[in-house]
């Protein structure tokens, strides 16, 4: 009995080993044995280098109108939870909406003074030595 059963958990292993390399070419006694290769790269490809200090102006504006938009969405929904406490006479849900909505502006502020800064210029961090 404990023969067939470890006989059937290895056919078992075996056949799930076989099913997990089943992409490769071979059989599945060969694959199990053999080294995988490693992939390599297509030699086609092209690195495109950037630089990380020079960020697109409109790249800022875009944050900066998401920001407003989060920041009306945020305030709607604020809205809303007053008109639920005060129709319910829930003061606990009225001061948590109220701090939610100070939370979500300032939120916006934080969006918006990140957005400016990254417009900011950035100085050269290696100054070039040479002739004055």
């Amino acid at each position: 009995m404990r023969l067939g059963t470890a006989a059937l958990t290895l056919t078992l292993a075996l056949g799930i080993a076989g099913l997990a390399s089943a992409e490769e070419s071979g059989n599945w006694f060969t694959r199990l044995f053999t080294a995988t290769p490693e992939k390599t790269e297509p030699a086609n490809k092209i690195d495109v280098k950037t630089d990380p200090n020079k960020i697109p102006i409109s790249s800022s504006n875009n944050r900066i109108k998401q920001a407003k938009a989060d920041l009306e969405r945020r305030q709607e929904v604020c809205l809303k939870l007053r008109e639920i406490a005060i129709a319910n006479g829930d003061d606990d849900l009225q001061r948590k909406a109220e701090m939610l909505d100070q939370r979500a502006y300032d939120l916006y502020v934080a969006a918006k003074n990140q957005a400016r800064t990254l417009d900011l210029p950035v100085a050269d961090p290696a100054p070039k030595k040479g002739g004055r």
